[in-house]
């Protein structure tokens, strides 16, 4: 059915009595289906097991298909459900894989009206709607080839195997309601069902444009009736039952007759509770798999292959009537054909009557049997009357052929079919999901069947293999095989797959896919002065860019922070952990960027070059550093006192020079050089370097380096010579000092 349809749910179940198996439809059904006894054997008082698929292990990951269709899921072709039955204290689980027709949009599944071909757990949202079915959606090919293929494969899932789907489990009685296979007026829907799959009996709606079956070399097709009806009506349904089985293979296919694509649903009830609408009819057996009779010499031999038997009176009054009887038995094994008895009467004696009738042709009676089967007996009478004294003499003979000796050989075309799907999309660091489907469509076993093909350049298996060669085996009439695999690329691009199915007598079927390779390409920037000074606020900006085809999922930044720094501050907030901050940045799509900054105060002078480095899923890590050189400022203060002001002539003072720095970097090669007056005399020096006089000047040798914070002291004694008014001239010089320092001292010279 290829539109949105709105399904009211009421429940159906199947009732046994001896001998009697019928559905009650509630409200609607008031037909009741009697399986007689000498139709079918008899399949016992046991229930068929109801299946459920309302317990999908992977997450749906569309909420409402198209809206009405309920849950979808698309994330492969694989569906695992587990505990779908509990059977004698057994749980079942089942895994149902979908082959959608490639090359349609629904062979992978990238929208909500895809879904991969298959819906899980049909309408399970809507209240009052389907539950626990098995809805699908699949393109229109053609009459012949399936738009998409369900395997529904059964499991022991009891305790710790539930799950594992490992250990095949046999069902010894199941059913499904098949629904929505109505088909419209321009469109034909179609289903295939393999007697091979354990596949007993089928019952199709009552109405007259109901489903069609007709038998296959393989099992069952069912046909819809080519109207538009309702989900729940049951002119577009089939229940099928299957005894003994482990796996059912379902081929669903439609035809258009028009230009166009059309969306094809069709859905599977596995415990008939969806209430319907409409009767269905007494259940058909399936056919048996078709088998090839052998082919055997069979040799007729017209030696006694007749007998002729005559059963008369020895003796008869004249002119009184008596009877005879020919009795001609078929004494071959096989049929004779032809059979003729005649029989000639003399002259003497009178015809009265014959059993059966024949007539008296020129005095002979001529009786055709035609066929008589083997060891088989007619019986011919004859009443007469003996007209003279002469001994009546009548004499038979028969005639017949001999069948030809024939023989009828099958002719069987096993014919294979090749579907194939793959990850559409995939990063370059993930697996690469493949699977095939090979099924023989023919009449005949495909024998020595096998899959190979070449692995396009760049694309290998697991095990580093550029080729695959899978051997099937031999496949009956109407049996798939499904192989999965994964594959990895080594870089990224369009990968097309060839893979060809082979089997002996030359037969061949070909598929191929296409997966597009991306992978996330991250650059990074980290930019920041290339000077400062200790204490400083400094800022570095980071930039991160993905220059690839993918989008770069979980991108995060981390940079380092250096030790002994202040004021750590990050746009956005990022997380400190340890020495490092962390900016989670998400998705980074497709040539988009992405910016983070750190700032803090370096409070050492030196070299600061830290990486940041930008790392996301399947990209590699990038690394970016910016270097900056923190200086120091050594801020050196002069001071200058005397210790005795003022002097008196012939007394003395001591000038005390004092260097401090104050600045955050040391000092290096402070020099200081005094000059006094003529009113004064040198006559003492001390300090933490050597001074050296000459006349009136005095000059220090320099101090190789002066910490920050530090001081260095030199002390200069004077001698007062005469009275006045002097001064006391220091200067200091030092290597990161572009001019001279100065400072001077007053003093009072007195008699």
């Amino acid at each position: 059915m290829s539109k949105d349809s709105k399904v009211m749910r009421m429940p159906m179940r199947e009732e046994w009595n001896p001998g009697r198996f019928r559905f009650i439809h509630h409200q609607w059904v008031r037909v009741t289906f009697l399986l007689a006894a000498m139709a079918a054997p008899q399949l016992g008082r046991a229930e068929p097991v109801p299946l459920r698929f309302n317990t999908f292990t992977p997450d749906t990951n569309v909420t409402n298909m198209n809206n009405v269709l309920g849950p979808g899921y698309t994330g492969g072709l694989t569906m695992d459900f587990l505990a779908v039955a509990t059977y004698e204290g057994t749980t079942i689980d089942a895994r149902v894989t979908a082959v959608a027709q490639p090359d349609t949009e629904f062979a992978t599944g990238t929208t909500n009206r895809t879904a991969c071909g298959y819906i899980p757990n049909y309408k399970a949202t809507t209240p009052g709607q389907p539950n626990a079915d098995l809805g699908f959606l699949y393109a229109s090919v053609d009459g012949n080839t399936p738009g998409i293929t369900l395997t529904i494969s059964f499991f022991d899932g009891t305790r710790d195997r539930s799950g594992t789907f490992s250990e095949a489990y046999v069902i010894p009685d199941l059913r499904l309601l098949v629904y929505d296979v109505d088909g419209e007026p321009a469109q034909a829907e179609w289903f295939d069902a393999s007697s091979a799959d354990g596949l007993y009996s089928y019952a199709t709606g009552a109405a007259a444009a109901s489903v069609t079956a007709t038998p296959t070399a393989t099992g069952v097709r069912f046909l819809g009736p080519g109207k538009d009806c309702s989900e729940t009506d049951t002119s577009g349904a089939v229940v099928l039952r299957y005894r003994n089985t482990s796996r059912i293979t379902l081929a669903f296919g439609a035809e258009q007759y028009t230009d166009g694509t059309n969306p094809v649903f069709s859905a599977i009830d596995g415990d008939l509770s969806l209430s319907v609408t409409g009767e269905f009819q007494a259940p058909t057996v399936a056919p048996a798999p078709r088998a090839v009779p052998p082919s055997a010499p069979r040799v007729y031999s017209a030696d006694s292959a007749i007998r002729l038997d005559r059963l008369a009176p020895a003796e008869v009054p004249l002119n009184v009537p008596f009877d005879y009887t020919l009795k001609v038995t078929n004494m071959a094994q096989t049929p004779l054909q032809d059979v003729v008895v005649l029989e000639r009467l003399p002259e003497n004696f009178q015809l009265q009557s014959s059993d059966p009738e024949t007539e008296k042709v020129d005095g002979n009676l001529s009786w055709t049997v035609g066929s008589l089967d083997a060891k088989a007996s007619r019986e011919l009478k004859v009443s007469g009357i003996a007209t003279t004294a002469d001994n009546v003499k009548p004499c038979a003979t028969v005639t017949f052929v001999v069948p030809p000796v024939c023989a009828e050989i099958t002719v069987v075309e096993p014919k294979l079919t090749l579907t194939t799907a793959a990850s559409k999309e995939v990063l370059v660091s993930d697996p690469i999901q493949l699977q095939f489907v090979v099924t023989n469509q023919g009449t005949g076993a495909a024998e020595g069947v096998q899959i190979a093909g070449m692995l396009p350049a760049g694309l290998r298996t697991l095990d580093y293999q550029s080729e695959l060669v899978l051997n099937v085996g031999t496949l009956a009439p109407g049996q798939s095989r499904q192989f999965g695999g994964s594959l990895k690329a080594a870089r990224t691009g369009e990968y097309v797959t060839r893979v060809v199915a082979s089997a002996n007598g030359g037969l061949k079927a070909e598929a191929t896919t296409t997966t597009i390779v991306r992978q996330p390409v991250l650059a990074i920037t980290k930019t920041g002065p290339a000077k400062q000074y200790i204490g400083r606020p400094t800022t570095y900006e980071i930039t991160v860019t993905n220059m690839g085809d993918a989008p770069a999922a979980n991108t995060i930044v981390e940079d380092t922070i250096p030790q002994g720094v202040q004021g750590l501050q990050t746009s956005p907030a990022g997380a400190v952990s340890g020495s490092k901050v962390v900016w989670q940045l998400g998705t980074l799509a497709v040539d988009t960027s992405k910016k983070v900054s750190i700032t803090y105060a370096p409070m050492e002078a030196g070299s600061l070059a830290q990486a940041a480095t930008a790392s996301a899923v399947c990209a590699d890590t990038v690394t970016a550093t910016a270097e900056t050189t923190v200086y120091g400022i050594a801020a050196v203060l002069l001071e200058v006192i005397d210790t005795d002001d003022p002097v008196q002539v012939g007394g003395r003072t001591t000038y005390i020079i004092t260097a401090t720095n104050q600045g955050s970097s040391p000092s290096t090669n402070v020099q200081i050089t005094v000059a006094v007056e003529d009113a004064q005399e040198i006559v003492a020096v001390s300090g933490p370097t050597p001074v050296t006089v000459e006349g009136n000047t005095a000059r220090s040798a320099p101090l190789a380096t002066l910490a920050p914070k530090a001081k260095a002291t030199w002390q200069i004694t004077v001698k007062a010579l005469k009275e006045g008014d002097v001064r006391f001239r220091a200067t200091m010089t030092t290597a990161e000092l572009g001019r001279d320092v100065e400072e001077t001292e007053a003093t009072q010279l007195y008699e």
